[in-house]
């Protein structure tokens, strides 16, 4: 009779454990550069999250998302080696543009560009436009009609 309670008792020490394992996010090293996830929020009871991203050496790196204050996704940045795979969306979640981006860092700044092709949806999905972009600088744009 006495192995259930104690058996209770260790799920949850376990469970506890585990969730404050968990929280391993927003830190940052002894040089004072975010490491892993970071996650902000909109609101102060932490319900509705505004960013998760990942970080390496102060650099967003991996997959990092980005929400509107209704929880709705507003970005998703997809990182691949120099590239970065960019999507945004509108705030009832649906896809607006897609396309690749770069991002240079040197001692002075941090400059996001945009590189290579980019489509522009309207709210139906519909594809609007095709854009390529060199160096952040509009090279060619095609529009769709109706």
């Amino acid at each position: 009779m006495m192995k259930k309670p104690i058996i209770i008792l260790i799920l949850i020490m376990l469970t506890l454990s585990v969730k404050s394992q968990c929280r391993k996010y927003n830190k940052v090293d002894e040089k004072g550069l975010k490491q892993g996830w970071w996650i902000s929020y909109w609101d102060d009871e932490k319900k509705i999250v505004c960013m998760k991203n990942y970080y390496v050496d102060g650099r967003e790196t991996k997959m990092c998302k980005n929400y509107h204050s209704n929880g709705n996704k507003w970005a998703k940045f997809n990182y691949h080696k120099n590239r970065i795979r960019v999507k945004y969306y509108n705030e009832e979640g649906r896809i607006m543009e897609k396309g690749w981006a770069k991002m240079d860092y040197t001692a002075k700044e941090i400059r996001f560009f945009l590189e290579g092709k980019w489509k522009s949806f309207d709210e139906s999905r519909t594809k609007i436009s095709e854009t390529e972009y060199l160096d952040g600088h509009l090279i060619s744009e095609k529009l769709f009609t109706k």
